[in-house]
């Protein structure tokens, strides 16, 4: 029985649990229970200290003496601090009249997470964007509470508006239903002529009070200009506020501005103040109904003349004349529309939402353009070079495939960010990361404003600089960066000539992780070979895959993306640097068929299917270049795919191409997104299913890696063991350069390798395995896969080292072989990481062995095998996090080498991909034969043939059959046929 107390806290907030935990097997399992026990929000946040240091293994936590300690992020929970409050009033004068300064001082003094006091009401902030996204994230901690009257949104409060009502109300999953459809990308795109239209309207406005050289007031044009756009969207109507330069604003619009100073001026006095009945609170609520009267009064007079026929949801949001007609004749699945008297109070907020915070970023849209130089000439050239002049119908998917105009609205909003009043309420007591605890009921809000300008988290945050969101740190950025949370839909169509841009974004430049600097820079190409189904056509075949990439490519839009190298004039590049840039919002062309796949009838050039199946689906059968024509090392200066394809064509069958990119995924990423076109590909009939959702939605994120890297402390580069270099594949970048290295190279080869297949039977599979394990209960902990390294290495070896013999080639005594074979990396580098992540993390078990020994027949297959898995065990969560340590701090990636990119020598690379699941692809029994799974695989080897001593243990079969692919010239390919050892257990297939 696991048993052991547990204490979290200090002083009045201690709390100490024993805890009997029979089954843990797991620090991750005993975290996510320790989270449920003590209402950590975020489990994987959790570490463990006796008195003096952390303890990292459930061995050492079960042989704790005393209490173990949790803490968060390493820190000891606690209550945030904040200034201390005076009577009655509490913090009022630290925050106001300035709370945007005030709130960046306090978080300066006291932290990312504070508390203070205004008027007797509590209110928790914080600019912490790891604590927002847990309080912002609704669940089990956290909901939207505005009926509380610590809420800022109090006196704003309506139970039937999605914005403003709480998360709990009986109306909020109807709103939720209807409203975000009225204004999704393709609705924007609806109502672009309608926004246009408005701001043409304006021109002569602005024409008059140039002439006449007049000064004015920017917010008064930017409140009147977003006022007539946002009632012309919501309700229909013009509201003439551009008929001259001294037309008022609508009365409405003047009530909607006058509530939101009333409701802001009412919340900052205490509770009590809203209840009295004269001044600002007897005000604020006439005024409240003189608007919803307003609104309701626009609603009626913009209904179209005739009655209008109802339509589903989708259809009625492209059908609509405004949102106000959408919700009037939109019905879901089952016929049913919004109820009238929740329409009204959406309109109203809708409304209010978009109307106040659209004018405010218009206005510092302006301002960004006046005070920063440079932008305004970028600008005007990006709109010159889309074709701008006067009279110009502006396209919604023209204004967003402007990359200037996107980085620039987005650096806007996060110098000036206009909405700062989202706000959640603690369902219960809880502890969020950087250990803050926070009691049932508790008010917090993340402070948009200073989120954006946190210099832990924005490099020199407080400049203004668009271009940030195209380097390495944009993708990072964009999850720091939040526009709207309260009201994302109701204020998108309203930013004018850059309406939509907080909902589409375009493409985004992140450099790659550390780990996918290791791999060299090549296409790494294989072929699957797929039977046809009786009477489907090639063309019919080549369609089905289309549309499967399609799918494929719009839910994973990183694999669309193209890798380059990093610019050199960017803050933190270093020699070999490499990014890969893509659109996140998975928005590309639909219209035209991607362009990484491409079509190839080979039938009148190659053998039938059966016949090329017969034949062992033998590497001889064709060149490499024409089934995929595409470089071996691309250039990446004008970008490399991330991922191509060529679809060829036999009698019967279908020889599937890909490349991908070794910097964009190892072996087990390649296979990911393989398995990820193959489910597209079988679910093209069924568009409501949840296509690959065993696949994590962060499984392309390239920031992952070093977020999870970052939550906990990391080994300083002075104590990290010189040797953890070559489980990374290289010699340390400060090591003393081999004298052989600078010696003449040896000559290029006249002859190539040649690659060929064995196979080993599940009965040979099995002799193997009682032949190295042993009765598998002696401690040596060898698994099946290092019988398999083993027999593969010491034949290769042989056949080399007796070639070298037959051909006079000495080989002195002390020559010594390095094995090197990836390990997959995933479970050892965090417990939060997906299993499915898709890109490089792969630790190479680094084994070196005398080649005379390896080659003597008095070494058995076991002695090989106990020297594989002595390094193998060396592999745990402390290296993997060490190595990531190590790639991180390297100076010149140039200069780093791998072992087995030579021909000479005795080392070699063998990649074991037999757990790989390659019978999980499945690309639709409808079209192809073999239930739509691949009947093999096959690397394409001619140009690491070339280049590597690269050989390979393929995908098991699903009988249990096991391929080797082996490369050797050809001298060394006879002396491997006459290994007798070798042959016991494996037999030549095909060439």
């Amino acid at each position: 029985m696991f048993q052991q107390q547990f204490t979290i806290g200090h002083g009045p907030f201690e709390r100490c649990h024993t805890l009997s935990l029979p089954s843990i097997k797991s620090m991750q399992e005993l975290k996510a229970g320790i989270a449920k026990v003590f209402s950590v929000s975020d489990c994987d946040s959790i570490c463990f200290y006796n008195r003096r240091d952390v303890l990292t293994s459930l061995d050492d936590i079960e042989k704790c003496d005393a209490p173990v300690q949790i803490r968060v992020n390493g820190e000891i929970v606690r209550e945030p601090s904040g200034p201390e409050p005076l009577p009655y009033v509490g913090n009022r004068y630290e925050l106001y009249p300035d709370p945007l300064g005030n709130y960046d001082r306090l978080f300066d003094r006291y932290g990312p997470v504070i508390k203070t006091v205004n008027m007797g009401t509590t209110i928790y902030l914080t600019n912490d964007p790891d604590v927002s996204r847990e309080v912002l994230r609704e669940g089990q901690f956290f909901t939207k509470t505005t009926s509380d009257p610590s809420h800022p949104l109090y006196y704003m409060r309506n139970n039937e508006a999605l914005f403003t009502c709480d998360s709990d109300a009986p109306a909020f999953r109807l709103a939720h239903k209807f409203i975000p459809p009225s204004l999704t990308p393709k609705a924007v795109r609806h109502y672009t002529p309608i926004v246009q239209a408005c701001v043409d309207r304006s021109y002569k406005v602005f024409d008059e009070l140039d002439d006449k050289e007049l000064a004015f007031n920017v917010y008064q044009y930017t409140f009147k200009m977003a006022g007539e756009i946002i009632w012309k969207v919501i309700l229909g109507m013009d509201l003439g506020h551009f008929d001259s330069i001294d037309s008022k604003p609508h009365e409405t619009i003047r009530l909607l501005g006058e509530y939101l100073s009333l409701m802001k001026k009412t919340s900052l006095r205490g509770s009590w103040y809203g209840y009295l009945p004269f001044g600002t609170p007897k005000r604020l609520r006439l005024v409240r109904q003189l608007l919803w009267d307003g609104v309701a009064k626009g609603i009626e007079e913009s209904m179209p003349p005739e009655t209008s026929s109802d339509l589903p949801m989708k259809d009625a949001a492209l059908n609509a004349t405004c949102v106000a007609d959408y919700l009037r004749r939109a019905t879901d699945d089952n016929g049913e529309k919004l109820p009238e008297d929740i329409m009204l109070s959406n309109c109203v907020i809708l409304v209010g939402a978009g109307f106040v915070t659209t004018s405010s970023l218009l206005a510092w849209l302006i301002y960004a353009l006046v005070k920063y130089p440079g932008n305004q000439e970028r600008l005007l050239q990006e709109l010159v070079n889309n074709g701008a002049e006067a009279g110009k119908e502006w396209l919604y998917d023209e204004l967003t495939e402007m990359p200037f105009l996107d980085k620039f609205v987005k650096e806007t909003q996060r110098m000036h960010n206009p909405s700062f009043q989202t706000a959640r309420n603690a369902k219960e007591d809880v502890v969020l990361p950087g250990g803050y605890f926070l009691p049932k009921g508790a008010v917090v809000i993340p402070t948009f404003p200073s989120i954006h300008k946190n210099a832990a988290h924005w490099d020199n945050p407080t400049r203004f600089d668009p271009d940030r969101w195209e380097t390495e740190a944009a993708a990072f950025n964009i999850t720091r960066f939040v526009t709207m949370a309260t009201n994302t839909y109701a204020t998108t169509s309203t930013h004018i000539g850059v309406n939509a841009t907080t909902e589409t974004t375009s493409s985004v430049t992140t450099q790659l992780s550390v780990f996918d600097l290791i791999p060299p820079r090549v296409y790494i190409k294989f072929i699957v070979y797929l039977p046809l189904q009786p009477k489907v056509t090639f063309q019919q075949a080549f369609a089905h895959l289309q549309a499967g990439l399609q799918g494929t490519l719009r839910q994973f839009p990183f694999l669309d993306g193209r890798i380059f190298p990093r610019d050199e004039r960017e803050p933190g590049w270093r020699p070999g640097h490499i990014v890969v840039s893509y659109d996140p919002s998975g928005s590309g062309d639909r219209t035209n068929p991607p362009r990484q796949l491409v079509f190839k009838d080979l039938s009148e050039v190659l053998p039938d299917f059966e016949d090329l199946r017969d034949a062992g689906f033998e590497f001889s059968a064709f060149d490499d270049e024409l089934v995929l024509s595409a470089p071996f090392v691309p250039d990446l200066s004008g970008g490399a795919d991330v991922f191509l394809a060529q679809a060829n064509f036999v009698n019967g069958g279908c020889i599937l191409a890909t490349g991908f990119h070794h910097s964009a995924s190892d072996a087990t990423g390649m296979v990911t997104a393989m398995r990820a076109w193959a489910e597209h590909c079988r679910n093209l009939g069924n568009p409501d299913s949840n296509v690959c959702d065993w696949l994590a939605p962060e499984s392309f994120d390239r920031t992952l890696l070093e977020r999870l890297w970052s939550k906990s402390p990391a080994k300083p580069v002075a104590e990290i063991p010189r040797d953890t270099w070559g489980f990374l594949g290289f010699q340390p970048p400060d090591a003393e350069d081999d004298p052989a290295e600078h010696a003449a190279p040896p000559p290029a080869p006249t002859r190539t390798m040649e690659s060929s297949i064995f196979y080993i039977s599940p009965e040979n599979f099995n002799a193997l395995k009682r032949e190295v394990l042993s009765d598998g209960n002696d401690g040596s902990g060898l698994s099946a896969n290092d019988a398999l390294l083993a027999l593969f290495w010491r034949a290769l070896m042989k056949a080399r080292y007796r070639a070298a013999i037959a051909t006079g080639q000495s080989t002195p005594p002390d020559e010594v072989s390095y094995l090197e074979s990836p390990v997959d990396g995933r479970t050892d580098f965090d417990p939060a990481l997906p299993s499915s992540y898709a890109g490089n993390l792969v630790i190479v078990n680094k084994v070196p062995m005398p080649v005379v020994d390896l080659a003597a027949p008095t070494t058995s297959l076991r002695d090989v095998a106990l020297k594989v898995r002595a390094q193998a065990a060396k592999v745990n969560p402390g290296l993997v996090k060490d190595a990531f340590t190590l790639m991180r701090e390297v100076p010149d990636y140039t200069k780093l080498k791998h072992a087995f990119t030579r021909l000479d020598g005795f080392d070699v690379m063998i990649t074991s991909v037999l757990l790989l699941p390659l019978d999980k692809i499945n690309f639709g029994a409808d079209i192809f034969d073999n239930d739509g799974k691949p009947e093999s695989l096959r690397p394409l080897m001619d140009a690491f043939n070339a280049n590597f001593r690269l050989c390979m243990v393929l995908p098991m079969k699903s009988h249990g059959g096991i391929e080797l692919l082996v490369s050797l010239f050809a001298d060394e390919m006879d002396q491997l046929l006459e290994d007798d050892e070798f042959a016991k257990f494996a037999a030549f297939c095909c060439h």
